[in-house]
């Protein structure tokens, strides 16, 4: 149906590629326009890396992009847990699940995977190591990241919205956040470390699921304890998730190290 998007257009950029720049493009205007330099300066810098990093095809920008949607996705939805009436809520959120949804037409597409993922690198200090890997591994690779990412936003909005989240929280983000750029980069010992790293993350969720559970049901009350109480339980599956997925390509790169050694 988007096959036609898949045409370049300008400068060898395909009309699909054209309209994911743009639209980087456009919501750092509109923030730009809406709060100036005040507002939330990281948002408008991830902004520009994404759109750069796509007119320059970066190898890893699709894959990239697509695991800050699902980062969005896992701030906002969560919500839902904690709502009234869920569908209100997504009605009055409906911009930004259009944004989502379009998004992901966008960038779930067989040409910009052949484009990026599929590619050899155009910048020599990153080789695409993710060109030789077979398609379904990485394709199930892909799907961990997004599951890290998911964590990442879950635990973002709890790390922001609590007077005083756990000491443990913001370490789990930057290792989480680094765990994700070494996939990117296609470092294999990341593998190795990521389902044992996984095990920590959910165990150290489970600590306090109990209590944020029972927060979110109005059962116990403690303001500031959670300030996120719905993304507690989603940051902790999605940690589990990553951490499962990961699990088989774990041994099978411990398996080889061993015959070399």
């Amino acid at each position: 149906m988007l096959r036609h998007l898949d045409r370049p257009l300008l400068a060898g950029r395909t009309a699909r590629e054209l309209l994911l720049v743009g639209g980087a493009l456009t919501v750092t205007i509109a923030q730009l326009a809406r709060s100036g330099l005040s507002g939330n300066v990281g948002n408008l810098v991830v902004y520009l890396a994404f759109a750069a990093a796509l007119w320059l095809r970066f190898y890893a920008a699709r894959a990239l992009l697509v695991g800050l949607v699902v980062a969005a996705m896992a701030q906002v939805l969560p919500q839902l847990r904690a709502h009234h009436a869920p569908l209100l809520m997504l009605a009055a959120h409906k911009g930004l699940v259009l944004a989502w949804v379009g998004g992901l037409l966008l960038l779930c597409s067989r040409d910009l995977v052949a484009r990026y993922d599929r590619a050899p690198s155009r910048h020599r200090p990153f080789p695409n190591f993710w060109a030789a890997v077979d398609p379904r591994d990485a394709r199930w690779l892909r799907g961990c990241g997004y599951a890290l990412a998911a964590c990442i936003g879950a635990s973002v909005s709890i790390w922001r919205l609590s007077a005083a989240p756990p000491a443990w929280l913001l370490p789990v983000i930057v290792a989480l956040s680094v765990a994700v750029a070494l996939l990117c980069l296609g470092r294999a010992v990341v593998l190795v470390v990521l389902p044992l790293m996984s095990l920590v993350v959910v165990l150290l969720f489970a600590s306090v699921v109990g209590v944020a559970e029972a927060q979110l049901s109005s059962r116990y009350y403690a303001w500031g304890l959670i300030g996120a109480p719905a993304h507690v339980l989603p940051a902790m599956i999605a940690a589990a998730a990553a951490g499962l997925l990961a699990l088989p390509y774990s041994l099978r790169v411990l398996s080889r190290a061993r015959a070399r050694g």
